[in-house]
């Protein structure tokens, strides 16, 4: 877990929250991001993976950080980090709606 938000400029980053699920659907029922990811079209359906990634970042098993853009206050993606302590490893993935696309930094 990230334990505190880091501001910049346009962007706020800070752990993924239930109340992210409406961001999320709008991410996650999209064509394009289906192409590479499951599409995900229903509400419950998001709550369910919202509340699974929570529960294991909760483990320390990693983190789930929302990108929010200040000016909308409206989450334009998603950075993830897995940790595999089987085999001391990590994958780093990150997923954003194609809508706002801006740079990070």
């Amino acid at each position: 877990m990230l334990k505190t938000q880091i501001v910049t400029e346009r962007l706020i980053l800070r752990d993924l929250q239930p109340q992210d699920n409406r961001d999320w659907l709008e991410i996650f029922n999209s064509d394009n991001v289906g192409k590479f990811l499951n599409k995900i079209d229903s509400i419950e359906k998001i709550d369910a993976l919202i509340l699974k990634k929570i529960a294991k970042y909760q483990e320390n098993a990693g983190s789930s950080i929302s990108v929010i853009e200040k000016d909308s206050d409206k989450i334009i993606g998603n950075i993830e980090l897995k940790v595999n302590s089987d085999d001391n490893t990590a994958t780093l993935s990150y997923v954003f709606n194609e809508m706002q696309f801006i740079p990070l930094l």
